[in-house]
């Protein structure tokens, strides 16, 4: 009689860890689907995001894009070149929203992307330099963002020493009617980047 106990009790063991195993299984495949079923809102989500704030980049629609993960939503506009040019053509003309935006995800260029976004964010500071050098001093842009841009210039000025000069006096005068004490060292910093740069276009005639 024992051993009939003890075989049924390891029989009903195994039962029970089959029963569990079922149990893990199925709870996975559960919250698979949830996962899946998640992460595709979060994209369509992001998707609208990007979608509203690329028709007009506003502080509103910079928060709503922000409210659905800013940073994972980098990849609906970041990886899609006709997205990046509309976002940069935005900031050459002087949007600030935009020009936040793409500043604070400089880190995730390179290449060609990153001169074209560093040339848009100087064309924005020839429109808006009080609200280029605000970026640099709350650090959205490094010192080597906010220098770089300064002095990028468009490829077709290339061999247009004139049209360089003309381009660097609209920013140096630009920085020089900011008038926030809050900009003083940041002014001062962008005086002295454009005015060294002015001096090797001189230089190189």
């Amino acid at each position: 009689m024992s051993a009939l106990l003890i075989v049924n009790s390891r029989l009903c063991e195994r039962a029970v860890r089959a029963f569990i195993c079922q149990m893990i299984v199925i709870m996975g495949l559960v919250f698979g689907a949830l996962l899946d079923t998640s992460t595709a809102g979060a994209s369509d989500q992001c998707d609208a995001a990007a979608t509203e704030f690329l028709r007009s980049p506003s502080a509103s629609s910079l928060e709503t894009l922000k409210n659905a993960d800013a940073e994972s939503c980098w990849n609906s506009i970041g990886t899609a070149n006709e997205k990046l040019q509309a976002i940069n053509a935005f900031v050459s003309n002087g949007n600030h929203s935009a020009a936040q935006y793409l500043a604070s995800h400089l880190k995730r260029l390179g290449g060609g992307n990153l001169e074209d976004a560093l040339i848009a964010l100087g064309q924005f500071s020839e429109k808006d330099m009080a609200g280029f050098l605000e970026l640099t001093r709350a650090h959205v842009l490094t010192s080597r963002e906010s220098s770089d841009a300064l002095t990028m210039l468009p490829l077709s000025m290339t061999d247009e020493p004139k049209t360089q000069l003309a381009a660097m006096e609209r920013r140096r005068a630009a920085a020089t009617l900011v008038s926030q004490k809050s900009l003083e060292k940041c002014k001062g910093i962008a005086l002295a980047e454009i005015d060294q740069f002015v001096t090797e276009i001189k230089r190189s005639q």
